[in-house]
């Protein structure tokens, strides 16, 4: 019967081997850095679209002159 110890020493050395495999067929791909540009860009378009209404809240705040804190009626 095999014991928890054996059954992890057996799935190491499979995922060793399929680690190896798997680098050895794996194809490098040179990156595109025009195309990873454009990506990029849009990404961080659409992010500051997201966020402008977020930003325009946070910002909305009302300045009063005078001493201290106004006072609840």
């Amino acid at each position: 019967m095999m014991q928890g110890q054996d059954i992890r020493d057996r799935l190491k050395d499979i995922e060793d081997f399929l680690l190896d495999e798997y680098k050895e067929n794996k194809e490098e791909k040179k990156r595109d850095w025009r195309t990873y540009e454009q990506r990029l860009m849009n990404r961080i378009k659409g992010a500051i679209k997201n966020l402008k209404p977020l930003i325009g809240e946070a910002m909305n705040f009302e300045t009063h002159r005078g001493a201290g804190k106004e006072t609840r009626d």
